[in-house]
């Protein structure tokens, strides 16, 4: 009488265990379909405004993310040698800070001809102001001038034109 007993509870054992399983499966079931249903249809880039360090890290405070604009930049004729001309590209970006990256790119035009572009790379001044100096072929008599902050998308630019001299008749 005793075997018949314990089969019989061996049986219940098993039947519990076999629920459970089907309950935990459906159970699961559920949550996964009620996640994938609350997710978005369409994701989209998040815009960060600042960023708030985790408590072991606040020591420093809250961050700001600054985003810097560039003045309008203006390219003069620093000097001429007997082979050469000597440019100015300055500009500045608002509000000032020290050590951002900027790159210039200048590219000439002379008699016709396209001169390769130049890129110089610099850093701002304290004062948040770039000052670059491009060395240029002495026939340029245009020049158009890119200056964009790095790893952003704000640009401006600029240009320098020498308008040939008119014969007076």
């Amino acid at each position: 009488m005793l075997d018949g007993q314990n089969n019989q509870i061996d049986n219940l054992k098993a039947e519990d265990h076999n629920r459970r399983i089907v309950l935990k499966t459906i159970v699961g079931s559920s949550a996964a379909l009620a996640t994938f249903c609350a997710l978005p249809t369409r994701w989209t880039t998040p815009d960060v405004d600042h960023v708030i360090l985790p408590a072991h890290a606040a020591t420093s405070g809250e961050v700001i993310l600054i985003e810097h604009t560039l003045d309008s930049c203006i390219v003069e004729l620093a000097t001429t040698t007997e082979t050469e001309k000597h440019f100015s590209v300055t500009t500045a970006i608002s509000p000032p800070a020290a050590g951002i990256n900027i790159t210039i790119i200048f590219e000439a035009k002379s008699l016709g001809q396209t001169h390769p572009p130049q890129t110089t790379h610099v850093v701002t001044d304290a004062d948040g102001s770039i000052n670059a100096s491009i060395i240029a072929p002495l026939t340029v008599q245009e020049a158009w001038v890119t200056v964009s902050i790095d790893d952003t998308e704000e640009t401006t630019k600029c240009f320098y034109f020498i308008q040939a001299p008119v014969p007076i008749p």
